[in-house]
């Protein structure tokens, strides 16, 4: 594979995703003893990986961009242009609400909820005003369940909170410097399959992740 630039995980299906960019391709590798994989080709220049609620991957296409919904075995569901609003798409994250959370991958950084129309409905980062200062390149994302926003905050090396739960935004710095390198880009991957698999807290789970010996395994 060339560049692996997203990989992502479902427990209910048993594989392991990972994009490839310079192919325009995502590869499933099954997780249940035969190892077999599978690919098929994507819009084009895959990047970030999720999957929702229904056990699809969610694919984030660079050029043309676009958010694409595949079945598990790569058939396609939906797929969502982005609109203006949208330059350089990195991660998308299925809300509860049916919309996308978009991170774009800019200095100044951009964090958007886009509709199924592919519409912004909401931007954090660009006129906001908070202590913990501008994103630059926000890069994975991580949602909790009541749909608060957790960004790895790439160029700033941290991890930056969005509480989406308040009448406004609230941001905070969960982590405001690590010491490993792109550690702030795989706390948030590790974040979207811990937050949701394991009962433990925030606080709790970042401690052990800058421990090297003690990656919690998933269940």
């Amino acid at each position: 594979m060339n560049y692996c630039t997203g990989m992502t995980a479902c427990d209910r299906n048993r594989c392991l995703y990972l994009s490839n960019f310079n192919n325009h391709s995502v590869h499933r590798v099954e997780l249940s003893g035969s190892n077999a994989v599978k690919t098929w080709s994507v819009a084009g220049c895959p990047q970030g990986l999720s999957v929702n609620i229904a056990h699809n991957l969610v694919v984030v296409c660079g050029r043309p961009m676009r958010i694409q919904e595949y079945t598990t075995h790569g058939s396609l569901v939906r797929e969502i242009c982005l609109q203006a609003g949208v330059t350089k798409p990195c991660h998308a994250i299925q809300l509860s609400t049916g919309d996308y959370v978009v991170s774009q991958c800019t200095s100044p950084g951009v964090v958007s909820v886009v509709g199924v129309d592919g519409q912004v409905l909401h931007s954090y980062g660009q006129s906001q005003t908070s202590d913990v200062g501008q994103m630059k390149d926000p890069t994975s994302l991580a949602v909790t369940k009541n749909d608060n926003i957790l960004v790895a905050d790439y160029s700033n090396n941290r991890i930056v909170s969005i509480n989406r739960s308040m009448h406004k935004t609230v941001y905070k710095n969960w982590l405001c410097r690590l010491t490993v390198e792109y550690g702030c880009h795989l706390v948030c991957v590790w974040m979207s399959h811990e937050i949701d698999f394991m009962s433990v807290t925030i606080e709790c789970w970042l401690s052990m992740v800058l421990d090297c010996n003690r990656f919690p395994s998933s269940r």
